[in-house]
């Protein structure tokens, strides 16, 4: 089905208007975010091949408090609500709950999931570019001239089955160009080859059997060609080599979290978490040369932590190195690794409600810096 029957979400979604809630609110507006004092968090912090980290906040939804913040690299500062000092005619701000953040045709794309649009800034100041209008967005990936969204496309908990789509957006006019049906609840999306791999969850299906398909898209096409069978209720979805890596919540109940390699030669699916060496996924599946890591912080039956650690994972070898964090660190949430000297990034959700915090700690786990962040900083990217 095309794009435009699934539009109708998107003009319902549009119209519901919520309470801005933000931490620093501003009424003044400047031209240049070098003016944005922030908090100086870092010393003698080395820049490398990067001017920012970008944190999209998540906020808490219904409350319309996602946010942006940078830690900026030239100075050691952290600042936090960027996008809104830096777009005071925003009334609404960023929007309720941030899901993903990357960068593509000079431009930072912010998905941004119960308001139902993508937001696209330039990354040198924060400023609004434009608005994309998706129902549901979760993820984003890119090819060619095109931006590739998928959306739950209205599906809501507790509501009727309904799949998701996947919506093809211009990155030259940010028009959305066209839409293709996808499984249920459709999470990560990855580019490779010609095809789009998508990760269906099926995480709102009313008889809780979830989604245990990858859809394969022909982007030139752009319809869907293929169907693998993975594992149920995935989340992430990257291309290594030749393989795909997929990371699931698992079922709660026989299918546990963990991290799957997809063999695309053969179609089989291998466990590369659980089966294996234990892994248990929470959050992200961030790639670096080879190495996948993703965080810890599984619950138990009383929904206590059991474990708060990062796993890295030798796509080569298969090996798995397990890492605890620092005690400091509550509930790891967001993270991103830094090529050129190994440093991670990770929020801190704390407590789901009150501002979190964002740490960088090097290679061998040491604390170098923390900032305050928004609430629930869950998405980090390397600028």
């Amino acid at each position: 089905m095309k794009y435009n029957a699934l539009l109708v979400f998107s003009t319902l979604l549009a119209a519901i208007a919520v309470s801005c809630s933000k931490d620093e609110p501003s009424s003044e507006t400047t031209s240049n975010d070098s003016d944005l004092a922030g908090v100086n968090v870092a010393v003698g912090e080395t820049s490398g091949s990067f001017k920012k980290l970008f944190v999209l906040n998540e906020g808490k939804m219904g409350t319309n408090n996602a946010s942006l913040d940078f830690f900026r690299f030239s100075d050691g500062k952290y600042v936090r609500n960027s996008f809104e000092l830096m777009n005071p005619g925003q009334v609404l701000g960023l929007g309720d709950v941030g899901n993903d953040i990357a960068f593509f045709n000079d431009r930072l794309w912010l998905v941004i999931n119960n308001s139902g649009l993508v937001e696209v800034i330039d990354p040198k100041n924060e400023k609004h570019v434009a608005t994309v209008r998706v129902p549901s967005p979760r993820r984003i990936a890119f090819e060619g001239e095109y931006a590739y969204v998928t959306s739950y496309s209205g599906a809501y908990y507790g509501g009727p089955d309904r799949i998701g789509a996947v919506y093809k957006v211009s990155a030259r006019t940010y028009e959305t160009v066209d839409s293709v049906h996808v499984g249920y609840q459709p999470e990560g999306i990855v580019f490779k080859a010609g095809k789009l791999y998508v990760a269906n969850s099926g995480g709102f299906k009313s008889d809780y059997s979830y989604d245990d398909r990858i859809s394969v898209i022909d982007a030139g096409k752009f319809e869907v060609v293929d169907e693998i069978t993975a594992v149920k209720n995935m989340q992430d979805i990257v291309a290594v080599d030749n393989n795909l890596w997929v990371s699931t919540f698992g079922d709660y109940w026989m299918t546990p979290s963990g991290v799957w390699e997809v063999d695309l030669s053969t179609g089989s699916t291998v466990p590369q978490g659980e089966g294996l060496a234990g892994v248990r996924y929470s959050r992200c599946l961030v790639q670096n040369d080879g190495t996948l890591y993703t965080l810890e912080n599984v619950y138990g039956p009383d929904y206590s932590v059991i474990g708060n650690n990062l796993y890295a994972i030798d796509t080569r070898t298969g090996n798995v190195k397990v890492s605890a964090l620092d005690s400091s660190i509550q509930v790891a949430y967001g993270l991103a690794v830094n090529p050129d000297n190994g440093d991670l990034y990770i929020g801190d959700a704390a407590d789901y409600l009150n501002p979190g915090n964002v740490h960088c700690l090097d290679k061998s786990m040491n604390v170098k810096w923390s900032a305050v962040a928004g609430v629930d900083p869950g998405h980090l990217l390397l600028w």
